[in-house]
């Protein structure tokens, strides 16, 4: 009697722990997304860029970290890759900021290798939508290993190439956040396929066109 309500209780907490989790992860994400269209449409490098963009980071990597509890909680697979690969875009986006000789050290090799393995148990998912995610992921894999052995060899000194890897992993980690909301809040939509994958199709032309736009203004 007294196991059957002890793991009644255990059940219960769990279960208020989870929903707390879900809240806080929420909260998180709307914050992210706002913070996302600030960052955007203010002026790079302003005071209003700088305070978006820091409190956009910080809400991530709440979502994230709910993210993957409420992964493991339920067995959600997709809902920790998709976490893994939100991650590895806001990290890289701000060791861009921070590092911007674009140097690896040793925290850089260990989370891109990371998103190798969520790239490959993406595509491995046969998940139409992952394998997208899975695919894009591995594409920017290879550009970063290329960039990090460029910046070992000293190539990229006196380039905006850390600039541009900012934008792209910013905007890439933001089309994630936009994707995980409309795929939240538009239910029954014909065809299903389309909230997953309208982000990255509209963010991808955003992102070549704000790497354009900074190359060609070699800041």
């Amino acid at each position: 009697m007294h196991v059957g309500l002890s793991r009644t209780n255990n059940s219960i907490e769990m279960q208020t722990i989870a929903y707390t989790l879900l809240i806080l992860h929420i909260i998180a994400g709307m914050t992210c997304l706002f913070a996302g269209i600030m960052a955007i449409a203010t002026k790079k490098g302003g005071k209003f860029h700088a305070i978006s963009g820091n409190t956009y980071f910080y809400a991530m990597f709440t979502v994230i970290v709910t993210a993957l509890i409420l992964a493991f909680y339920r067995s959600n697979i997709f809902l920790l890759l998709i976490a893994s690969f939100s991650f590895y875009m806001t990290w890289a986006g701000v060791r861009s900021i921070r590092n911007k000789s674009l140097k690896a050290n040793f925290l850089d090799w260990l989370f891109l290798g990371i998103a190798a393995i969520t790239a490959a148990c993406m595509i491995l998912t046969f998940n139409v939508v992952l394998i997208v995610f899975g695919s894009l992921l591995t594409i920017n894999i290879i550009q970063e290993i290329t960039t990090f052995i460029q910046a070992r060899k000293h190539q990229l000194e006196k380039t905006n190439k850390w600039l541009i890897r900012h934008i792209g992993m910013m905007l890439g980690s933001f089309i994630a956040t936009t994707t995980a909301f409309l795929v939240t809040n538009v239910q029954n939509f014909d065809p299903a396929w389309l909230p997953w994958l309208a982000p990255t199709i509209v963010g991808s032309p955003l992102i070549a066109y704000y790497t354009r736009r900074t190359i060609k203004r070699g800041v």
